[in-house]
Parts: C-alpha cells; structure tokens; sequence
C-alpha cells in the first residue's frame, strides 16, 4: 500500500477539473519521483466512507486531508 494525500477540492464543479487542479499544484513529476491523482469522489461520498472507518483512522484522515481551492486560500 502506497501513501498519498487527500484533497478537499472546493469551487470547481467538474472532477476533471479537481483533478486537473490538484496535479498541477500540488504533485510531483520529475525522473526520480512521480505522482498523480487516482481517484475523484464527492463530499458525499467522502463522508460515506469516512463513516464506516476506525474512529481513530477517521480522525486521522480528516486531520490529514488538504483544504484547496483555485479561486481562494482556504485555511
């Protein structure tokens, strides 16, 4: 299992634009090291499956996850 980050992609209303989003600021692609988006699912969905997890873990990924938007900081 291979790790990665979570992003919470706000203001786009189209996956492949919150994809195309998170790549081009936030991932890497050089010759020793590349990465990329490998799946896109809604708020909704998120909160689904968050829900079926270990509290713990649950926590863990909610804290971890990145807040992004392309048309405001969001904190």
């Amino acid at each position: 299992m291979k790790g990665g980050n979570e992003y919470i992609v706000r203001d786009l209303n189209r996956p492949q634009d919150a994809m195309a989003f998170v790549a081009a600021k936030f991932m890497e692609n050089n010759l020793a090291f590349k990465e990329f988006p490998v799946e896109v699912i809604t708020w909704d969905e998120w909160q689904a499956e968050l829900n079926e997890l270990d509290e713990d873990y649950r926590e863990f990924l909610v804290e971890q996850a990145i807040a992004c938007s392309p048309v405001a900081e969001v904190a």
